[in-house]
């Protein structure tokens, strides 16, 4: 019988029209399984351990999930927190000895890891790829632990099987972290008592922050480090638990631990810079039903507000206002992308944000967004991508990226009401690409570039946003404030003008008046003894500028030689008054307007604590080209600094030349106004 035998060729053939057949997902796995190396026997063991015609189907495909997204994961294996294990004792020692007496824990905490860390390895040292070495057992352990929480969880049980894969599924939701079995810890430990009545999860979102709430308070005894001990490794959630003390991002992916442990969707979101503060920041979220919560990692009484204070418009009343650039989520399957897949670019022309690929764009829930085309002037020879960057401890930091087409670029998503910088990065250095920008709310550019006007700047802070929480007690000086109107200087007979609401901005403000008549003199009434403000100021319908006016008398008695009344009406909102009365004396404030005038509207602004230091240097900049250009140095002495000749209409910063660090934040100056960016 004549056997059947194909030619080589024809079997190359066959060969390459199999692999052109196999789906994304198979080219994915079969590429992970090449890395996996003598690993490989291991993974194919968990494929096999489930049929994916049977009932296993679905865990077959989570498994095929895990192992196909492998690539890139990493962590150290147990023997790191031998390594540490002296260390960490240490640390927790001090915790107990120094319970919450910052800055003495703090600063012993400093200490000690200064001492220790030149003797202990670090994470990546001790990291090895999870392809090399995740067991069978394990991924089959951790896959029959997270379809039984699943299963069993009464809010995210009917959430899809995507869903599931990619937030309560991974083992891993950091790297860095030891691969262990923290999540069948948590689970024996709260199953009984959390997300199984089907009862509560019938009354909604309420009932499952609740829940939530009630879980996470179990483990508020994990406080933030206030950043002493930076760069200290936290390896495990049971170390975290350990040593009760951690940064953000710690408390972020240990919570995701815990809560998918018992079945819920849920992930950690992050800002990586943000536009009008310096630093960055992680949250959680909850997926449920499709919608997205999120919350404060850290315990805290009003912790799920994010969602509204992170919407680009909302102003808080503890933190002001926050303004976001972009928000991505770590994931942990991939999401490669341009610029660190385009094989033209050096990877030491590619930021660190865009060589993560564990992480997708998910700005959108947060905020409205704009994909932003801009014109850059020149483009570099070999240059394929620029950046849009925000400013952030004297540095920009690249936020988005665009691929150049001729000489144009195209940002996908961007926050708005912020100031962007456009850049290209080589060789790890950020090279300005065009002058800084404002992107207002409406959409509209204001490119910040000097004019050849000058004007006067007066100014009396440096570090921007971060004051918010600062200034609660002079909030509470102004807010409730109410004028009345007459044209008598006693004011024998008065009108009701308008009242200052209790939650006042940091930027300047005004209320519309609540008359029809023209007034000469203008009466503020305080509720208060002690009163502060910047400036107030009063405007007609018929010019944009406040009217000229001068205070006729005050009731307050200045705090310091330099607080004077007549800083509230000599058009600068840096030079406060702050003054007191006693408790038996009217408490008021007269002004004069020179004549009559119908006013439709007061302005005022807020008295800034905390800004400029006494007897000390500062200088004042402005950027132009490609840098930043000296204005002058001016030592303080009133608590404001006034700088004239400025170019107008330019991006400003005020630093302090005595501070070793810099935190100074950027701003504009528009109608005698500081506006923080």
């Amino acid at each position: 019988m004549n056997r059947f035998r194909l030619n080589p060729l024809w079997a190359i053939a066959l060969y390459l029209f199999c692999l052109a057949c196999r789906t994304p997902e198979e080219k994915q796995l079969e590429t992970a399984l090449q890395f996996a190396g003598e690993n490989r026997s291991e993974l194919e063991k968990a494929l096999r351990y489930y049929n994916p015609y049977s009932i296993d189907s679905l865990k077959y495909r989570a498994v095929h999930f895990l192992i196909r997204n492998m690539p890139g994961c990493w962590g150290p294996d147990s023997s790191f927190l031998q390594s540490y294990k002296h260390f960490y004792k240490e640390y927790r020692n001090l915790t107990i000895r120094y319970p919450n007496q910052y800055p003495i824990l703090g600063q012993k905490i400093d200490s000690l890891w200064e001492l220790k860390r030149p003797l202990l390895p670090g994470l990546e040292e001790c990291g090895t790829p999870d392809i090399r070495h995740i067991t069978s057992d394990y991924l089959i352990e951790e896959t029959e632990n997270a379809f039984r929480a699943w299963e069993g969880n009464a809010y995210c049980r009917k959430c899809s099987f995507e869903e599931f894969c990619e937030y309560i599924l991974p083992y891993r939701r950091k790297n860095g972290l030891i691969a262990d079995r923290a999540r069948t810890i948590f689970y024996a430990r709260h199953h009984r008592h959390f997300y199984h009545n089907d009862s509560l999860a019938r009354q909604g979102i309420h009932a499952f922050v609740r829940e939530t709430d009630s879980l996470l308070y179990l483990y508020r005894h994990i406080t933030h480090t206030r950043f002493y001990g930076n760069g200290i490794p936290v390896p495990s959630a049971p170390m975290l638990e350990y040593l009760g003390k951690g940064l953000c991002e710690h408390r972020c992916w240990f919570n995701s631990v815990l809560l998918s442990s018992l079945g819920i969707t849920t992930a950690v979101d992050f800002v990586p810079a943000w536009g009008n503060r310096n630093s960055s920041h992680s949250w959680n979220v909850a997926i449920i039903n499709g919608q997205t919560h999120a919350f404060e990692s850290f315990w805290d009484t009003n912790r799920w507000k994010y969602k509204h204070i992170y919407n680009n418009k909302t102003y808080d009343k503890e933190w002001g206002s926050f303004r976001l650039p972009k928000v991505y989520r770590h994931t942990y399957s991939s999401h490669p992308t341009a610029p660190a897949t385009d094989r033209r670019v050096r990877s030491e022309d590619v930021p660190p944000l865009f060589k993560n690929y564990k992480k997708k764009d998910v700005s959108a829930e947060y905020f409205d967004t704009l994909n932003l085309t801009l014109r850059l002037p020149e483009v570099p020879e070999n240059m394929y991508y620029a950046y849009l960057c925000v400013f952030g401890y004297q540095q920009w930091h690249p936020v988005q990226y665009g691929e150049i087409r001729g000489d144009k670029v195209t940002f996908e998503g961007m926050g708005k009401d912020l100031v962007y910088l456009p850049a290209f990065y080589c060789n790890g250095e950020i090279i300005p690409a065009g002058a800084p920008f404002h992107l207002r709310p409406d959409n509209s550019i204001d490119i910040l570039t000097p004019r050849e006007s000058h004007q006067t700047i007066a100014v009396n802070h440096v570090a921007g946003a971060p004051f918010y929480e600062k200034n609660q007690q002079e909030i509470a000086h102004l807010a409730h404030c109410r004028f009345i109107g007459s044209n008598t200087p006693d004011f024998s007979t008065a009108d009701t003008l308008g009242k200052i609401p209790g939650s006042v901005f940091m930027e300047a403000e005004s209320i519309p008046t609540d008359t029809s008549c023209s007034y000469r003199y203008i009466r503020l009434i305080s509720p208060c003894d002690t009163f502060a403000a910047g400036d107030i100021r009063f405007y007609t319908a018929y010019q944009s500028d406040p009217l000229p006016s001068r205070i006729l008398h005050c009731n307050y008695t200045p705090l310091s030689s330099a607080d004077c009344p007549e800083h509230l009406t000599d058009g600068f909102a840096a030079s406060c008054f702050k003054g007191k009365i006693r408790t038996d004396t009217p408490r008021f404030i007269d002004f004069d307007l020179g004549k009559a005038y119908r006013l439709i509207r007061i302005g005022y602004s807020l008295c800034i604590t905390n800004g400029i230091m006494p007897d000390a240097e500062y200088e004042l900049f402005y950027w132009q080209g490609n840098d930043w250009h000296s204005c002058g140095k001016q030592k303080s002495g009133k608590g404001w600094l006034r700088f004239t000749d400025v170019p107008s209409h330019a991006l400003y910063q005020l630093r302090n030349c005595n501070w070793n660090k810099r935190i100074e934040r950027i701003f504009t100056y528009d109608n005698n106004e500081t506006r923080w960016k």
